[in-house]
């Protein structure tokens, strides 16, 4: 991310089409949201009931963990991290099409606070509370993935992928 380093990602991202950057900042926290979080990060672990698929199955951080990875989604939308604050994705849309977004966005977010902590507790046994907290945050962040995937053509770069690459 050094300027001062021509090849450094930040000169060569900062080189490229609008639409293409766009496009990878999009599919990015689309990817997070839907693929990582929601997938591999909490559905993976409900699906097995095994501790070592979840996101930090060795600290007992993966409800905050997966905050965290949602908020960096709320900071690229929002364009800020702390007292910076930069271009944002919330200004390329309509006011309409930010309400939306940011519904299903607030939605995810409640979903993700409610993560049983120790996320384990999850895992116990399936159909448990616990579980179906963790299981309503998926679905929330699927939601999340997809309507950040409907991004693409509210903005007129098109279909947006948000599928982990397979």
């Amino acid at each position: 991310w050094d300027p001062s380093d021509r090849k450094s990602y930040f000169n060569q991202f900062n080189q490229q089409k609008s639409d293409d950057a766009l496009r990878k900042i999009l599919s990015g926290i689309g990817i997070l949201a839907k693929g990582e979080l929601a997938g591999e990060r909490i559905d993976v672990a409900l699906d097995t009931l095994d501790q070592e698929d979840e996101h930090s199955c060795f600290s007992d951080n993966t409800h905050r963990d997966i905050q965290t990875n949602l908020q960096g989604i709320v900071n690229v939308y929002f364009g800020s991290f702390g007292p910076y604050h930069g271009p944002d994705l919330k200004n390329l849309l309509t006011q309409d099409d930010q309400r939306q977004f940011e519904s299903v966005l607030q939605k995810a977010q409640i979903a993700v606070g409610h993560l049983e902590v120790p996320f384990d507790h999850a895992l116990v046994k399936r159909n448990s509370p616990a579980w179906k907290k963790a299981q309503e945050a998926v679905k929330a962040l699927y939601m999340l993935g997809n309507e950040i995937s409907g991004l693409g053509q509210k903005t007129g770069i098109g279909q947006v992928r948000v599928q982990l690459p397979g």
